[in-house]
């Protein structure tokens, strides 16, 4: 992601801030879309054209459902079709391929295909637009450049948040630029930079020291589990808060994307804190199309499953996602029909089994393949042929202790709440005006010399 480098921050975004303060108030969606589209190509190259013929065909099924309305339906379902088709073949039909190629020997052609990062949230965006402009949601643009920043501002280009059709098209025309706005989004970018690149890029060191050694002990593939759950976390919380933070530097209302999802009592709490714009586009296009309007238990139970499996699929096509999202799906049915009150009863167990579900979980999304995370599952409960070294556990634990410590206690309402009560009295409030700048200023100069170290984001593979 472009936006985890010293180019972007030291040279593209000072540039552009200057120049869209600059600029007259009705002059600044022209800036915004052609800097998203010039960062686009800068990082991507020729998949500029492919991002501005979606641009542009989103741009025109916009406009005919919302002129003819009679055939909207009709317009409407083209469209999603051909989006739906492009995402799954650009997403799914290489790695399809090579696994018949590899696993049933059939003589089918590489196709060497890849989504381009951002492509994948640029084509879930046009079908939030045109489904919206199809039900009343706004109005269908008949000037590109607002549908060029909906569906491609840099903000949120590579990594979301998705954006709500419904929520963004008043702002559209006018977002004057406040100071309280703006002083909250640079908070919030230096909080999702120390996020990625100071934590998740520590965390993400031990991934490797554990692939490269023999121990295999019970203790040392819990490590693991915790480290990659953390690591997942700040990443994608980093990530969303950076581009939060630059919407709202830019006079944005963005959406909230996560609300401290691991402090959560239950799979289906920690769920619907997180990612919480793309849960509810998942919900909204998948979800209720499978469910039906009348579904009953069974049906719901399979549709939560199936959704489920295509989240671990959107993530990254793999075996051990499929097994990802299966687990998902069951836990979640189970939570809803049967262990709920159980779990309101108890929430110390509950709280103990959502983290060591979202360990297991965790080895399942950063395996590179079922038989790798299935050896690291078969470690923490044992069963794992490979040995037990108990002082590389005891060094490593010692040696990550500081940042395990921060990413635990960082991931539960505790600093929110000690925040909370400085400032609750006058001379609190004087003291955390002072401290709140000495802190964004370290968390800038921290991640910036993390930056020129070569941290950041690592999230990439994955297609984002």
């Amino acid at each position: 992601m472009y936006s985890f480098s010293l180019p972007f921050f030291y040279g593209f975004l000072p540039v552009f801030l200057i120049l869209y303060l600059l600029l007259p108030a009705r002059g600044r969606n022209g800036l915004l879309a052609a800097g998203s589209l010039l960062l686009y190509g800068w990082v991507q190259g020729g998949w500029l054209l492919l991002l501005v013929a979606v641009v542009a065909v989103t741009w025109l099924f916009g406009l005919l459902v919302d002129r003819f309305r009679r055939a909207a339906r009709g317009f409407l379902a083209v469209y999603l079709t051909a989006a739906f088709g492009l995402l799954a073949a650009m997403k799914w039909l290489d790695p399809l391929f090579r696994s018949l190629r590899r696993d049933l020997g059939l003589p089918l052609p590489l196709v060497e295909l890849a989504l381009p990062l951002g492509l994948g949230i640029c084509l879930m965006q046009g079908m939030a637009y045109v489904t919206g402009v199809y039900r009343g949601e706004g109005p269908a643009k008949k000037e590109p450049v607002t549908l060029v920043i909906f569906l491609a501002g840099f903000p949120w280009q590579m990594a979301g948040p998705l954006l709500s059709w419904k929520d963004f098209a008043p702002q559209s025309a006018r977002h004057p630029l406040a100071l309280s706005r703006s002083a909250r989004g640079v908070r919030r970018m230096a909080v999702g930079l120390g996020k990625t690149v100071v934590l998740a890029g520590t965390l993400a060191l031990f991934p490797p020291i554990f692939a490269a050694s023999q121990n295999r002990g019970v203790l040392f593939c819990w490590l693991y589990g915790l480290m990659v759950l953390l690591w997942l976390y700040y990443e994608v919380s980093g990530m969303m808060d950076l581009a939060v933070g630059l919407g709202e530097l830019l006079g944005f209302q963005m959406p909230e994307v996560f609300a401290r999802p691991l402090s959560a009592g239950t799979l289906t709490g920690f769920w619907r804190r997180t990612l919480i714009p793309m849960g509810k586009w998942f919900y909204r296009f998948l979800y209720l199309p499978l469910r039906g309007r009348t579904g009953g238990r069974v049906r719901q139970a399979l549709a939560l499953t199936a959704v489920w499996v295509l989240v671990g699929l959107w993530w990254s096509p793999g075996w051990n996602l499929v097994i990802f999202g299966l687990i998902n799906g069951l836990l979640v049915v189970l939570e809803r029909f049967w262990l709920g009150p159980f779990l309101g009863r108890h929430p110390v167990v509950a709280r103990l089994g959502l983290w060591v579900v979202l360990c297991v979980q965790a080895v399942l999304l950063t395996g590179p393949d079922l038989a790798a995370a299935g050896e690291v599952l078969g470690g923490m409960i044992g069963c794992s042929a490979a040995q037990s070294i108990p002082a590389e556990t005891a060094y490593y634990s010692a040696s990550f202790f500081v940042v395990l410590a921060l990413g635990v206690v960082g991931a539960t309402p505790l600093p929110a709440f000690l925040w909370g009560k400085l400032s609750a009295s006058p001379r609190g409030r004087t003291v955390a005006a002072v401290l709140e700048p000495v802190l964004v200023l370290g968390l800038l100069l921290v991640s910036t010399g993390y930056l020129v170290d070569g941290g950041g984001g690592a999230l990439l593979r994955y297609g984002w």
